[in-house]
């Protein structure tokens, strides 16, 4: 499964799953992922890391959209929202 595939299908995933995507290489759409529950994180493969749990990019992905005037994201645009989340922590900011 691709990091496209699951941001395509976002809002029919379980909120309580935890994306997890290679450590190694650049993130992209075409990132393989891994859906995990909070109990298998225990035992996560040392070759995968954290991106964000599904409820929280949902919050991002929404975010975004209600910050654009209810504007229906793109892929790419959900992509950039939930990256510039993972790596700062903060939701991607209205460009001017």
């Amino acid at each position: 499964m691709t990091l496209e595939s699951v941001l395509r299908s976002i809002n029919e995933i379980d909120d309580e799953l935890i994306i997890y995507v290679p450590q190694a290489g650049h993130l992209s759409l075409a990132s393989n992922v891994e859906l995990l529950s909070l109990a298998s994180v225990e035992n996560v493969d040392p070759n995968l890391r954290y991106l964000l749990e599904v409820q929280l990019a949902k919050d991002v992905i929404e975010t975004w959209s209600e910050w654009r005037n209810g504007t229906v994201p793109t892929v790419e645009e959900m992509f950039a929202a939930i990256s510039y989340y993972a790596e700062w922590d903060s939701y991607i900011p209205v460009e001017s």
